[in-house]
């Protein structure tokens, strides 16, 4: 799923799918679903911008080959292009996005 969010008054493309969480990790070497499950509501801002980054990539279109390249510079070289609090600002909805596209979707078969 993609969706554009303003990140202030500039627009930004982020795309959250089933490969997400695995990037995140392969990225950052932490898993995001546990990191959420013991943060709970004191999620902190170090894991809304790697979640940010992440699913920022995943609307550019990277390839496998262009995730495996991914430095931890190339992460603070967009966070230098980003302002801080409109991205805070922002969070809610990206964290949305990507729980969106977490979520099991069971639909009971009719008998």
């Amino acid at each position: 799923m993609t969706k554009e969010i303003n990140i202030g008054s500039v627009p930004v493309k982020f795309a959250g799918t089933a490969a997400t969480t695995y990037r995140y990790k392969q990225i950052f070497k932490r898993d995001l679903l546990k990191a959420f499950m013991e943060k709970g509501q004191d999620i902190d801002t170090e894991m809304v911008t790697e979640l940010a980054f992440i699913m920022k990539c995943q609307a550019d279109g990277l390839t496998n080959e262009q995730f495996n390249q991914i430095s931890f510079e190339d992460y603070v070289s967009w966070l230098d292009t980003i302002d801080f609090v409109p991205l805070m600002e922002a969070a809610p909805k990206i964290i949305s996005l990507w729980a969106d596209t977490s979520k099991l979707s069971v639909k009971a078969k009719k008998k």
